[in-house]
């Protein structure tokens, strides 16, 4: 039967099948063209989101590091301070003990 559905086909049938085969294929995979560009513009616009996110990651980094060189800047004045004090105390301690046994 196959082969005589191929014997009775001549040119013009088989340009016409080749037609009507792309046309169909065209049609079907037109619409998963349709949904890929939705699916790409979806995602250009989660990218948009993420840059949007990084510049604001980017500004929020800078305050830090500001905030960073101020607090890292008051800890070594602290510290400086404290180190004052405690040499201070450390004489006033020598020099109670040296007046300790005076008066005794």
């Amino acid at each position: 039967m196959t082969f005589c559905i191929i014997y009775f086909m001549n040119d013009d049938l088989i340009t016409d099948l080749k037609q009507f085969i792309t046309a169909i294929i065209f049609q079907q995979t037109s619409e998963f063209r349709e949904q890929f560009e939705k699916i790409d513009d979806r995602f250009n616009k989660i990218d948009e989101r993420f840059e949007n996110i990084d510049k604001r990651f980017e500004k929020v980094d800078e305050r830090f590091g500001t905030l960073e060189s101020k607090v890292d800047g008051i800890a070594s004045g602290i510290a400086d301070i404290l180190e004052d004090h405690a040499s201070k105390l450390e004489d006033h301690d020598q020099r109670l003990n040296k007046l300790a046994p005076q008066a005794a």
